[in-house]
């Protein structure tokens, strides 16, 4: 008989996904044709937003960027596919 359970919670509550939820950003900022690629240390320092669209928002504008509509909703719907993985 096999197991069954449901796990709540959220990123980062049962183990340390931060270096995965970076690499994923830079893998979608990549296929976004964006030439952003977030290190460990700014990656630390965006953590203090919650949430991927503020991430990008906050990055962007401290780039004195404007964030194109298409690739933050083309990265925020491709990154859970490569976090997956």
């Amino acid at each position: 008989m096999g197991y069954k359970a449901i796990l709540f919670g959220s990123i980062g509550t049962l183990i340390e996904t931060s270096e995965l939820q970076r690499r994923a950003f830079n893998q979608a900022f990549a296929e976004a044709g964006l030439d952003w690629d977030w290190n460990t240390e700014e990656y630390r320092r965006l953590l203090t937003k919650s949430g991927g669209c503020e991430r990008i928002q906050d990055f962007a504008t401290r780039r004195g960027s404007e964030v194109n509509a298409e690739p933050v909703s083309y990265t925020h719907l491709t990154l859970p596919t490569i976090y997956s993985v």
